[in-house]
C-alpha cells in the first residue's frame, strides 16, 4: 500500500467549490477504482480555506489508474489553476506499517 497526505488551501471564496469536488472525487474513487483504498477529506476550524486529503492505493498501478480518472483530470485542468491557492505534499508515496480501517 501507498499513502499521500496532501494540503490543499483554497483561493479566497473557492473552497465550497473545493469540496464539492473532492466529494465527487471520493465518490468517484469508491464507484470505479477498487485500488483506491482510502480518500479521506479533513479540515481543520483554524485553517479557514485548508484541507488535507489522505489518500492509500493497494500499488503503484492503482494510483496511476486514479491518475487516468476524470477527477485526476479535472483537478489539472480546473480544480488546480482556478480553484487551488496552494498544494503540498505533507508525505509522498509513503509505506504502511500498520492501519486499522472500519466503515464509519
Amino acid at each position: 500500500m501507498i499513502a499521500h497526505l496532501i494540503k490543499v488551501t483554497a483561493l479566497p471564496s473557492k473552497k465550497t467549490e473545493l469540496v464539492e469536488f473532492l466529494r465527487w472525487d471520493a465518490d468517484v474513487a469508491t464507484s470505479d477504482e477498487p485500488g483506491t483504498l482510502r480518500f479521506d477529506v479533513h479540515e481543520v476550524p483554524d485553517e479557514i480555506d485548508a484541507l488535507y486529503v489522505y489518500e492509500a492505493y493497494a500499488s503503484d498501478e492503482a494510483f496511476a489508474a486514479h491518475r487516468e480518472g476524470a477527477p485526476f483530470k479535472k483537478s489539472v485542468e480546473h480544480i488546480l489553476p482556478d480553484v487551488i491557492a496552494k498544494m503540498g505534499f505533507l508525505s509522498e508515496s509513503a509505506s504502511s506499517v500498520a492501519a486499522n480501517v472500519r466503515s464509519v
